[in-house]
């Protein structure tokens, strides 16, 4: 049996508000239910938040409850995530042409992009590499949305659409965990952006335009006083190879391609990858030697777009060794980031490089070939079929030919209007064959300290996030765990030729030698998606266009500032509004337009930008000029 109790619904007023506010599509939030493959009682508690605290007697019992909650409140959002993952969004909206400012403009090419990408093929391989364990507690987990599925009533949205879905599964679970990730990932368009300015300016003028890897003057995430890996990092240069420079002025043929798969992606990423930001996240901890309690403390703001329903679930699980909350991805059963009663762990985007551009080359010979420098090899095809709602609740099919390299797949298969003798390109990422972020999370989730927390992410391996961490004894620590390419010849900056084997993976860094920090000197680790370390630091490509570091460094400003925090003063940390950056670009701005013949709106806007005090608040007008 299964109990859902009504949590701290305190007063007729808010119990009011929710049932006008669901009725009558409305979950119940009292009563029970029974299971039959419920091997004990399970309660499920919300509290006045509606945040669902569940507590079974063993882990198949607890997973298959996360299931069933997280069905019967965010279905239509799970349906959705699948949707987009499996490039099926035009088979649940039809794909009527709706101009580019509209949300749902265009699916069918946002379909053909994430069937190239090969969402659905990362998540077969991840359902595949699972240990019998996790795989068994997936399928409960699997089973207990199904259940909900046939037994709770449709979402209002999915009767509007007049679609029935079809069971949820292992894969789709991972498969949505891989979108979440692609979404996190930047450099592939960074690449193709290189590659254009290169073609149009020459190799020089686009690295002065758009440096590879530029160190942005300010604060690292690991700083020399604190770690100094330039020692450690002699030792191993002996493994590094020096990059060889790829002028892109000898592959102009591949321009066309270039542009197009960058407005292909431009379009995606404004119709589908709005669900996640890789910009402006933040985490900071502080040691015991920097609190007033003599206790460590933690804070982070992922910073995920706003949503309705919020792209987090927030859940409690409690079973025998298990006792842990936070913020789950619906579609999923573990908490990405939370805290059980010995330790607290947050995330940010570290802007690792995990992707990268091939120039590839048909054989002349046999257009089902590709050349490599071992001679030309067959493509790897697949045959899909992308399916498009009609108004009268219909299909049309759209057969898709899907070819890989030994690299990736070929993104010119997304676009229709890139004719078919033009070059092609193709994608590696690290996301081929990785499936250990169940075993990892299962594992930090249980983590009674910061190393073992540190332990758990071995098995982790993509994204690379920067994980920070806090433990019930007062230690703190970094660790960006993750696949992390070792490339032979190249940075990973611009796309590469991939048929000559000279720029090739052999392998990825050592999980020893990623970067990482345990209980720094200063008292305090401070992540806001900037800089790792000093690129001349490390001997590898590690993380690429980060964001600059004033957000860090107004982090860390206001942490020494203050010599004692609580709980209070990290929060007022979280909510600051001062712009840092605008005490570096301000000044710059008012001297280059100084003296010059000013309209009146410019003259205007000159006087804000003298007044400003930096605050980004609502009552600031300058603010425009730099958030």
């Amino acid at each position: 049996m299964i109990c859902f109790v009504v949590g701290v619904l305190a007063g007729c007023d808010a119990w009011t508000f929710l049932s006008y506010k669901y009725a009558p599509d409305a979950p119940g939030y009292s009563g029970s239910l029974t299971v039959e493959t419920l091997g004990a009682p399970v309660e499920v508690v919300f509290d006045r938040y509606a945040v669902p605290h569940i507590t079974a007697q063993n882990e198949e019992d607890l997973f298959f409850a996360v299931g069933y909650v997280q069905a019967r409140e965010r279905l239509f959002q799970m349906i959705l995530l699948r949707a987009v993952s499996q490039g099926r969004l035009a088979e649940l909206f039809g794909n009527e042409s709706q101009g580019e400012d509209k949300l749902f403009s265009d699916l069918l090419t946002v379909d053909r992009w994430f069937r190239v990408i090969g969402l659905s093929r990362h998540g077969r391989q991840a359902v595949a590499r699972m240990n019998e364990k996790h795989r068994a507690l997936g399928e409960r987990y699997v089973a207990g949305v199904n259940e909900a599925m046939r037994r709770e009533t449709r979402p209002i949205e999915l009767r509007l659409l007049k679609h029935e879905p079809e069971p949820w599964t292992l894969e789709d679970t991972m498969t949505i965990a891989r979108l979440q990730g692609w979404t996190l990932l930047t450099n592939m368009p960074h690449e193709l952006i290189r590659f254009m300015l290169a073609l149009e300016l020459g190799d020089d003028v686009a690295e002065e335009t758009f440096p590879a890897r530029y160190d942005h003057p300010g604060r690292y995430i690991i700083n020399r006083k604190d770690k100094d890996y330039r020692p450690v990092a002699a030792a191993w240069n002996e493994d590094a190879a020096e990059p060889a420079p790829v002028s892109a002025s000898a592959y102009p043929e591949y321009r066309d391609v270039a542009l197009r798969l960058l407005a292909i992606e431009t379009h995606v990423r404004d119709v589908a990858y709005g669900m996640a930001s890789p910009a402006a996240s933040n985490s900071f901890a502080v040691a015991p030697s920097r609190t007033k309690s003599g206790k460590a403390l933690i804070a982070n703001d992922p910073h995920l777009e706003h949503h309705a329903p919020g792209i987090f679930y927030l859940m409690h699980f409690t079973a025998p060794g298990l006792d842990a909350m936070g913020a789950t991805m619906p579609g999923a059963p573990l908490i990405v980031t939370g805290r059980n009663r010995d330790v607290v762990w947050t995330a940010t985007t570290t802007f690792a490089d995990m992707q990268d551009v091939y120039l590839e080359k048909i054989d002349p010979t046999d257009p089902s070939r590709y050349l490599t420098e071992n001679g030309p090899v067959p493509f790897e095809v697949e045959e899909q079929i992308v399916r498009e709602k009609l108004d009268d609740g219909a299909f049309r099919e759209h057969p898709m030919t899907l070819r890989r390299t030994r690299h990736g797949p070929v993104l010119n298969d997304a676009a229709g209007m890139i004719p078919d003798g033009a070059p092609i390109m193709a994608m590696k990422t690290t996301m081929e064959n990785a499936g250990g972020d169940v075993d990892a999370l299962s594992r930090l989730a249980r983590a009674r300290s910061v190393e073992e927390f540190r332990d758990a992410f071995t098995y982790w391996e993509v994204p690379i996030q920067n994980w920070t961490a806090a433990d019930r004894d007062g230690h703190i620590g970094y660790f960006p765990a993750g696949r992390a390419p070792l490339r032979r010849n190249y940075d990973g900056m611009k796309p590469v030729p991939g048929w000559t084997g000279t720029y090739e993976w052999d392998g990825f860094i050592p999980p020893d030698r990623i970067p990482q920090m345990f209980d720094p000197p200063s008292g305090m680790i401070v992540t806001a998606n900037n800089h790792v370390l000093p690129p001349e630091d490390y001997p590898w490509p590690f993380c690429s266009d980060p964001m600059p570091p004033y957000r860090a460094d107004r982090i860390a400003e206001m942490i020494l500032e203050t010599p004692k925090l609580d709980a209070k003063d990290m929060a007022r940390i979280q909510i600051d509004t001062y712009a840092k950056q605008g005490e570096r670009l301000a000044p710059v701005m008012i001297g280059a337009i100084r003296g010059e013949d000013l309209t009146e709106v410019e003259s205007r806007a000159l006087g804000w930008l003298h007044a400003w005090d930096y605050r980004t608040n609502t009552t600031s007008p300058a603010r425009r000029f730099f958030t």
